[in-house]
């Protein structure tokens, strides 16, 4: 999960979570991002290295004990993970000296790919966070694609009628995942 991925890194970098804006100051910071991650979170996007974070390293542990890995990680990560939270941010973020500007991404690839589509086709997008095991979203969509083929195949229908026939077909286990 990349959240979780990202929060701990946040805590074992000085340079995420905003870390890359501090050690600016004074200086204004201009990013100008290409984003790889769906929703556009700037504190996930690289890890948010100019902006803050609301996570703790008690998060942190929480994480790796869900996990199951917490024994694993080295005793001085472990050690630090453990400290009091007190003072634990690295400094008042320098919100007014940073802008963040997200100039591709998929968002904007969609929108983008949507409207010139809807100029030709009907068209329609389902989006839902996308979050959870890779390889049971892959066959999710694998089969949603699958089914839109088969059905599509001398198919006079709208994409939209399109849509709705392949999703009243999958079952619930499998809508589930999505």
């Amino acid at each position: 999960d990349i959240v979780q991925l990202n929060t701990i890194r946040h805590h074992l970098s000085q340079l995420k979570a905003g870390g890359l804006a501090r050690i600016a100051q004074p200086a204004k910071v201009v990013s100008l991002i290409l984003s790889d991650v769906l929703g556009d979170r700037l504190d996930i996007i690289a890890g948010g290295p100019t902006c803050s974070t609301d996570t703790t390293r008690k998060d942190c542990l929480q994480i790796c004990s869900s996990l199951g890995v917490l024994a694993k990680l080295p005793t001085p990560v472990q050690h630090y993970l453990s400290l009091p939270v007190t003072g634990e941010s690295g400094g008042e973020f320098p919100t007014e000296n940073v802008t963040n500007v997200i100039v591709g991404g998929n968002g904007i690839a969609v929108t983008a790919a949507l409207a010139e589509a809807s100029k030709h086709v009907d068209t329609t997008f389902s989006y839902n966070g996308l979050e959870g095991d890779a390889d049971e979203l892959g066959c999710f969509y694998g089969r949603w694609m699958h089914l839109a083929c088969d059905a599509y195949n001398g198919c006079s229908s709208s994409l939209r009628d399109l849509y709705e026939w392949i999703m009243s077909r999958l079952d619930d286990e499998a809508l589930a995942m999505g």
